[in-house]
């Protein structure tokens, strides 16, 4: 019986159409996993892009990105972010936020036996204001 269960928020994780992206971020889960102790899923959101023509192939890539999968026996979620070209620097950081939030809810409210965990209001208020620069 595992006497821990944490869920893994991270841009940095491997998926179907990036094996080594992230690679270090698994290995480690994996072995804490492989211990007994924790049980663990991971949100690790993924950049939108449009399957357009002219875009990069590495861009291109990520619309090939299953919304889940399962690694080493992890349930990894991966939620889509809007991540538009030239002003995506400034809109990604609030993109990002709203849909680890959703995806962070629904492993929370989910009544199987995968692991979740919360954030705390205080630490969603920090994190708020940082994302949006407000006090």
């Amino acid at each position: 019986m595992c006497s821990m269960r944490i869920l893994t928020l991270t841009t940095l994780f491997p998926n179907a159409h990036q094996p080594a992206h992230g690679i270090f971020v698994e290995n480690r889960l994996a072995h804490l996993v492989a211990s007994g102790k924790v049980a663990a899923r991971v949100v690790a959101p993924v950049a939108w892009v449009p399957d357009l023509p002219f875009l990069p192939e590495r861009y291109r890539r990520l619309g090939g990105v299953p919304a889940r999968e399962e690694r080493h026996g992890i349930v990894i979620d991966h939620p889509r972010y809007l991540l538009p070209p030239k002003v995506g620097m400034l809109w990604a950081p609030l993109s990002l936020y709203r849909a680890a939030r959703r995806a962070a809810a629904r492993a929370s409210s989910s009544t199987s036996s995968t692991p979740t965990t919360s954030i705390p209001t205080a630490s969603r208020r920090r994190c708020w204001r940082a994302i949006s620069g407000s006090r």
